[in-house]
């Protein structure tokens, strides 16, 4: 595909992305679900990653925050369990210092599941941990199957995209 049709492919991906976004926010509101950012997050990711291949970057930000997640519940447990052995700083510490390691220092080694995506769902859970904690069975099932219902959503815009984007305009035709 060359530049022009290119950016003509993105400019309406974009635009479906968009239309995308707002019905899907709509049935969340509509519905109440507070847990909704939990599907989105990573796609704020999705036109910041390098490379042209959508489908590998779907699987970077699916995977990514798939990994954050896990990671910041396994954490928690961590401090849970060293907190009343090694008291409250250690314990806390401790597991995070190994929680970062695993997402920055291994990051070279497995990029696609070690990321900035990950890094953000791990902030982003730890802003209420309580909540998170109490409810990480719907957090985990809110990312996977919602994450998997608006990523297929994205990946089904493709191919009409491009059909689009190398139609003709009037100046071409």
């Amino acid at each position: 595909m060359h530049q022009e049709s290119n950016d003509k492919f993105m400019k309406y991906l974009r635009i479906g992305i968009l239309i995308w976004v707002l019905i899907a926010n709509a049935i969340l509101h509509w519905a109440k679900f507070e847990y909704g950012w939990l599907i989105f997050i990573g796609n704020i990711f999705l036109f910041t990653l390098p490379g042209d291949d959508l489908k590998e970057k779907l699987a970077t930000v699916t995977f990514g925050g798939l990994v954050g997640i896990v990671l910041t519940y396994v954490l928690l447990i961590g401090i849970m369990a060293l907190t009343p052995v090694l008291g409250e700083f250690l314990g806390f510490m401790i597991p995070l210092a190994i929680g970062m390691f695993i997402l920055i220092i291994c990051h070279p080694k497995a990029p696609m599941f070690l990321n900035n995506v990950g890094f953000a769902y791990l902030v982003c859970c730890t802003m209420n941990v309580e909540k998170f904690a109490a409810n990480f069975t719907t957090y985990l099932l809110t990312f996977i199957i919602g994450g998997l219902i608006f990523n297929i959503g994205c990946l089904l815009m493709v191919k009409p995209c491009m059909k689009l984007a190398a139609r003709p305009t009037a100046k071409e035709a």
